[in-house]
């Protein structure tokens, strides 16, 4: 005896909306999608200006806050890579304070639409953009710390390359010398003659 299956009682398929859709449960679920289980894509449609509004962000000064970032990363990405081919250490680049002043700031906001909208993409996406921006920065800054370590001596007794750090470079430069010399005088320093280190003495101040 055949059935016969009225089309009330056909299941229809259910339209998904993949950019609505794109959350972790949707694509770490195993189960097909004619699934008989309410899934509610609309409430994935985040309107990021009403997110703005809720959280009183001005929109405006958002852009342009974007506008600078955009420039201060290019600057700090070609310092980056100008340290990186160059012999000698080269001048600070201010872009750096700049840069992480912005940091400051996305992470409030990103923090703030993280506690306000729980499904909200925006906040995620603020984190990733300034995992990006603190690489750069993390590269110039190492970059210019294994140029200081290596040639230490040089910069501190240069005015010209002393002029070019900033003040922690400075800092750091300073202390960095101060345990290279400690190290050595522990090592053997400490076993030899007067007159022989009277001898170093002499050869270093030339």
């Amino acid at each position: 005896m055949s059935r016969i299956f009225s089309r009330q009682n056909q299941k229809e398929p259910k339209t998904i909306n993949l950019n609505a859709a794109y959350t972790k449960e949707f694509f770490d679920s195993d189960e097909d999608l004619d699934v008989e289980d309410e899934f509610n894509v609309d409430e994935f449609n985040i309107n990021e200006s009403n997110i703005n509004k809720e959280n009183n962000v001005d929109e405006s000064n958002i852009n342009k806050e974007n506008e600078i970032l955009s420039g201060q990363l290019k600057i700090l990405q070609r310092a980056w890579l100008n340290e990186n081919f160059s012999t000698e250490i080269l001048p600070y680049e201010p872009a750096f304070e700049r840069l992480n002043e912005i940091l400051e700031n996305q992470n409030i906001r990103a923090e703030s639409l993280a506690l306000s909208q729980e499904t909200s993409p925006i906040g995620m996406l603020l984190f990733i953009d300034n995992e990006r921006i603190k690489y750069v920065m993390n590269r110039y800054k190492r970059t210019r710390l294994a140029k200081i370590e290596k040639y230490v001596c040089s910069i501190i007794e240069n005015a010209e390359y002393m002029a070019r750090l900033s003040l922690p470079e400075k800092e750091f430069a300073e202390r960095y010398k101060r345990l290279i010399e400690e190290h050595e005088h522990a090592s053997f320093l400490h076993v030899l003659p007067q007159e022989s280190l009277d001898v170093l003495k002499e050869t270093e101040n030339g």
